[in-house]
């Protein structure tokens, strides 16, 4: 892959998280799951988007889904906290 395709990749790789930040800020979490999936898309390795995308569908109350990003985003990278505490957080409200 050439220098421009990387820049090109990285660039919308960012864009996709960023996008997904924002509208998870002001609660339109189904368009921050849109965003953090096509963020995944780029790239299936970045542990803080799969946490990030749980916590969206927690939001949406899809319960399922949130527990596979999160238990995907601790395989991924068993020091991020936040990973843990999502996926707590969803097999809480799973258990309730």
């Amino acid at each position: 892959m050439e220098k421009s395709s990387y820049l090109h990749f990285f660039s919308c790789l960012g864009l996709e998280k960023t996008k997904g930040n924002e509208s998870f800020r002001v609660s339109d979490n189904k368009d921050a799951v849109l965003c953090y999936s096509r963020s995944i898309a780029y790239d299936a390795s970045n542990a803080v988007v799969w946490a990030n995308r749980a916590m969206a569908y927690i939001r949406l109350e899809l319960f399922d889904l949130a527990e596979a990003d999160s238990s995907v985003a601790v395989q991924l990278d068993s020091r991020y906290t936040k990973a843990y505490s999502r996926r707590g957080l969803v097999l809480s409200l799973i258990h309730i």
